[in-house]
């Protein structure tokens, strides 16, 4: 009888396995000390050897990891994208687990729109870095979304279609086009239409948040009685 194959073991050395380990921790020391030093001078001021500095690496270390400062924006972005998404569903798992479902979807969009808010700096960084190295002109799809975001909002427009979805169902709402209101409401919340509503126009956080519930909680909730 033929036995089941055990699986492989690791053939890497310790040295190969310290280098992992090594390469791992320089990583978060990186993030850690790049989200230190934005949060207390902002993006556009920080340099990237003022980021190897304060991390505790080499430039050349940093620079293997991340080519410029909009790979490092990235990859920070990407993981406040996945603490943001554990937050949220924390919330509707918990407290949010009692309020209808327009009232969770405003509770969804008060959360993403003061994360969209702290993180544009972040954004603006990542678009003007692919500007200079001319990874985004008019040759970028634009059926496509931007580089590294697909599953981010893949997520969000599944959030906010599931709970449109179940207004729907239990009479909350009038029936609409699902998909395509969960499209307009992210639409609203694009993080550089914001960032200029927010610097541009003067609109404070608590304004363009009455406006989004008017439009798209209290907008949509009175369509039921039409």
């Amino acid at each position: 009888m033929v036995q089941d194959t055990p699986e492989p073991r690791s053939i890497s050395s310790p040295a190969q396995r310290r280098e992992r380990r090594d390469a791992a921790a320089h990583r978060q020391r990186i993030l850690a000390a790049a989200q230190r030093l934005f949060a207390m001078h902002g993006v556009s001021q920080v340099s990237m050897h003022q980021i190897a500095q304060a991390a505790g690496v080499g430039q050349g270390t940093l620079y293997r990891r991340y080519a410029n400062k909009g790979e490092l924006c990235k990859a920070l972005a990407h993981a406040q994208h996945e603490t943001f998404a554990k937050e949220v569903h924390s919330w509707l798992a918990s407290d949010g687990a009692i309020l209808p479902p327009m009232e969770r979807l405003a509770g969804v969009l008060e959360r993403l729109l003061r994360f969209v808010l702290d993180g544009a700096a972040l954004l603006e960084e990542i678009a003007l870095t692919e500007f200079r190295n001319g990874t985004c002109d008019m040759s970028c799809d634009p059926a496509e979304p931007p580089p590294g975001q697909e599953q981010w909002l893949d997520w969000m427009h599944a959030l906010v279609g599931d709970l449109l979805g179940e207004a729907v169902t239990r009479g909350d709402i009038a029936p609409l086009d699902i998909s395509f209101t969960a499209d307009t409401i992210l639409n609203a919340l694009n993080p550089m239409l914001l960032h200029f509503y927010h610097l541009g126009r003067g609109y404070t956080h608590e304004r363009i948040l009455q406006g989004l519930r008017h439009l798209y909680i209290e907008g949509l909730s009175e369509r039921k009685d039409r």
